[in-house]
């Protein structure tokens, strides 16, 4: 069973997350020691589904490469904490892995608030610290040798790519923006502002919110009132399928989009028929998670097989970015050979590029279903892909001419 092949555990503490099957490290050649990736992650709190996407997603991944002979002779072990989805959870789990640990690389699989308590400490070294998730732009800003930012893509990027959409595509003259309280969130409004008033469209409304809330009775009343012709959501994904929800029961009848995290499952589960038509910005993959052909469909044909009693909602877009981030970092350490050290890691790191794990000479078993990675000595921002897409008969699609 590609079950188990895979070595994980979690810190004292840390907190747990059940799957429903059994793990376990390989047995492994004499003297040749697994290769520790520590990873802060929530699996508590109001981003826990980003951290139970990425705990299946590195699963998967380091389980095939485990079971075709790991790297260079040795297994992969992730050992994870739960940083509760707060940035003094997110400390404590970091101090947790990397205190007398032989952690070679630190991965992050939260948000941005947490992410941002931690990566000033980080920036220094010399533990490489590779960002999943997070697009604050502080995890990239002051630049550091030392971090890298695969499956994300920053909130200027992305804030930016939001503004041109809504004035040149869906052609809106006015816009009501509803945004969380994350740390991305608070970074991305003044750009999407700025960006779309200098495109001369009028904000006339500006709420937000707290990430957990259920009931947005106020801010959706205050919205309704401005009538815009469309409203903008930043916020986690069940925040944004709340949001969605309530605003098409309370009347509201402009345009939605949202950010990238409203490509999620979560979001059309939680809307429902209120999701229809709702437009949003994909950065996850090649191909839509939904997709059952190519090497999505034999993604999800794999993560059937691995996980069968999953629960529902998973995989995820967090599943699949968590997948292809992966492979990248296991590219940089197969490409450190013997010299398998921080500094040489962060070494390889910066030779990556055009990396898909499935499309590359080596990890040809892995199923291709990441977008590129780039990085270079100056630039650690991994992925700038961005793709406009909207609901359709209850499934995400692609935006034609995006």
């Amino acid at each position: 069973m590609i079950g188990r092949v895979f070595g994980r555990s979690r810190l004292p503490g840390a907190g747990a997350l059940s799957l429903g099957l059994l793990v376990a490290a390989s047995h492994l050649a004499a003297a040749q020691e697994p290769i520790m990736i520590g990873a802060h992650i929530p699996l508590t709190g109001a981003s826990s589904e980003l951290g139970q996407g990425f705990d299946y997603g590195a699963q998967l991944a380091f389980q095939e490469i485990n079971q075709h002979g790991g790297i260079n002779g040795h297994q992969l072990k992730l050992v994870e904490a739960d940083d509760q989805s707060t940035p003094n959870g997110a400390v404590t789990a970091v101090q947790r892995l990397t205190l007398g640990s032989k952690i070679l690389l630190l991965w992050n699989g939260s948000s941005s608030s947490p992410t941002v308590a931690v990566v000033p400490r980080m920036r220094t070294g010399p533990l490489p610290y590779y960002v999943g998730f997070a697009s604050d732009p502080r995890v990239l800003e002051p630049f550091s040798k030392y971090v890298f930012s695969g499956a994300a893509v920053p909130v200027a990027s992305i804030a930016a790519f939001v503004a041109d959409f809504i004035a040149s595509k869906l052609k809106a003259q006015s816009v009501a923006i509803l945004s969380c309280d994350q740390a991305n969130c608070k970074a991305s409004v003044p750009l999407l502002r700025k960006g779309l008033e200098a495109k001369g469209v009028k904000i006339v409304e500006d709420q937000n919110f707290h990430s957990g809330d259920t009931d947005f009775t106020g801010q959706i009343n205050a919205i309704k009132a401005a009538k815009p012709d469309l409203v903008q959501i930043w916020g986690l994904p069940a925040d944004g399928g709340r949001v969605v929800g309530q605003l098409r029961r309370a009347g509201v009848t402009a345009k939605i989009v949202g950010d990238t995290a409203m490509t999620d499952q979560a979001v059309l589960e939680l809307a429902g028929p209120a999701a229809e038509g709702m437009y949003a910005m994909w950065i996850a993959g090649a191909q839509f998670l939904t997709d059952g052909t190519g090497p999505m469909g034999e993604f999800r044909a794999r993560f059937a097989k691995a996980f069968p009693n999953a629960p529902v909602g998973m995989p995820n877009q967090y599943t699949i970015r968590a997948y292809a981030d992966a492979y990248v970092i296991a590219e940089a350490l197969r490409r450190a050979g013997s010299d398998l050290t921080q500094e040489n890691v962060v070494a390889q790191l910066d030779t990556i590029q055009n990396f898909v794990g499935g499309k590359d000479g080596y990890f040809t078993y892995a199923a291709a279903i990441g977008l590129a990675r780039t990085f270079s000595p100056t630039d650690h921002q991994g992925t700038k892909i961005l793709a406009p897409i909207v609901v359709k008969g209850g499934k995400f699609e692609a935006v034609p001419g995006g």
